[in-house]
């Protein structure tokens, strides 16, 4: 099962994501290096056992053609509730921006249908996105100069509505981060 040991506060949250997706097809949507596609149907067989969906699909994109198939499109377009893992959020940008992956997930947004994400995947969601389009940037350097070419943001990725305003960044405690948000926050303000 993954996640390996998911905690009962992890257990409880995908209970809870995969509960509203009326029992339907829960997709996980990935981007992977076209090298390494083990990990990519890693979630799978663990939501699926929580008894709550039809069935689960794993996404796994190496490239923006990917985003850009149609077989793809229809997927992600008939699934009742997501996942996001995580991985680089800059490789989910860079790939699905104005793809059938993202007009997909905006109008199962617009629909309602729920939604999660973990590291990357939790990053993508809010209005104003860290994209790390040129590598990852730490709290020193971010605050030595905020205009920095590592301070990579976007905004509009999806439209989520109860996530406007807001961004989000994971590993907050862990990796040290408030001074990086605090960047964000003057740079997108």
């Amino acid at each position: 099962m993954y996640p390996p040991d998911p905690g009962a506060a992890a257990h409880e949250s995908f209970r809870w994501l995969t509960s509203r997706s009326g029992n339907g097809s829960f997709v996980v949507l990935k981007s992977v290096s076209e090298e390494d596609t083990s990990g990519c149907s890693a979630y799978n067989d663990y939501i699926y056992s929580l008894g709550l969906v039809r069935s689960v699909t794993a996404v796994c994109l190496w490239n923006r053609t990917g985003a850009l198939a149609p077989p793809v499109g229809r997927v992600v377009g008939a699934a009742s509730g997501f996942f996001f893992a995580g991985g680089d959020q800059n490789t989910y940008v860079e790939y699905w921006s104005r793809s059938l992956v993202s007009s997909g997930i905006n109008k199962a947004i617009a629909l309602g249908r729920p939604f999660g994400g973990s590291s990357a995947g939790l990053a993508i969601q809010g209005e104003f996105v860290y994209t790390a389009a040129n590598g990852t940037v730490r709290s020193p350097a971010a605050l030595a100069d905020p205009f920095n070419p590592h301070v990579a943001l976007t905004n509009h990725f999806f439209d989520f509505p109860h996530m406007a305003g807001l961004i989000t960044d994971t590993h907050f405690f862990q990796r040290r981060r408030m001074g990086r948000l605090v960047t964000f926050l003057g740079r997108i303000r």
